[in-house]
Parts: C-alpha cells; structure tokens; sequence
C-alpha cells in the first residue's frame, strides 16, 4: 500500500505543476525536442524504479504532449548532484535528500507528502547507542565523531 501511496503522491505532486512546464525541458542537444527530466532517489534497485514509475512517466509525457525522462541514480547523492547542476528539471527527495539538494541548488519545494499515520509533513529522528555505550548525550556523539574523522 505504501508504494500505491507514493505513486498518488508523486503522480499528485506533477499533476499540480503540469501548467508551469509549458517552457521548462528544454533538451540541450536539440531545441525543437522538449524533454522533461525527472530525478528519483534510490530506494530501491534503479531498475525497479524505473518499472515502478514508468506508468507515470507514460501518463506525463501524454499530458504534457513531451518526452519524460526519468533519472535514478546508484545513489541518493547522485540524485542531489543532478539536481545541483542542471541535469534535473525536478526530483522527487525525501528529507535528508531534499536538505542536501537546497544546501547545493537554488530549488524550493512544491509539494510535500502529508504521512497517513501521523498526519503531518514533518520527520522525527532517533540516533540509537548501545545500552552500554558511553555516549549518552548528543554533544558527546558528536565530539566522538569529530575526534575520530580527525
């Protein structure tokens, strides 16, 4: 169900700036050719990403009377480096990959997916020591990690 989910949204998310792409997707090697490029990070294997998401690249480049590209990486930085020098017309990020992304590229957010189970846009995280561990504060992880990259 989960996948079925992020489809709807992604699917949702494009269907919204379907009518702020009439100029966008230029190819660089040919001018009379529109293509729009569309980043994905990689969840899983890129091949199943692909076959995963290839009804709404269909579906996209239908509607939007254009050829649709899309691009997934080996890994979820090869994503954000697309996206930081032009090779990206939008990507689909999840939260660290979207902070990594605006840290290198002039991008903003224009739509965000709302989780059914807590309602809400926002991510928690927890950062899990052993039991035995002597880290016991945050500052004193980082400090661990500081000395040992060093």
């Amino acid at each position: 169900m989960r996948k079925k989910n992020t489809l709807n949204i992604v699917v949702g998310m494009l269907s919204i700036i379907l009518l702020l792409l009439a100029g966008c997707g230029q190819s660089r090697s040919d001018s009379n050719t529109r293509v729009l490029k569309v980043g994905l990070i990689p969840n899983q294997a890129p091949d199943k990403i692909k076959a995963q998401y290839e009804p709404f690249r269909a579906y996209l480049a239908k509607r939007l009377d254009m050829e649709v590209e899309l691009f997934v990486a080996t890994d979820y930085s090869g994503v954000v480096e697309a996206m930081a020098n032009d090779k990206l017309d939008m990507a689909y990020f999840g939260g660290l990959t979207y902070v990594q992304a605006r840290k290198k590229a002039d991008i903003y957010p224009i739509v965000t997916e709302i989780d059914r189970y807590t309602n809400t846009t926002k991510y928690s995280s927890l950062i899990i020591v052993p039991a035995d561990s002597p880290v016991k504060t945050v500052s004193e992880l980082k400090e661990k990690l500081t000395l040992s990259v060093t």
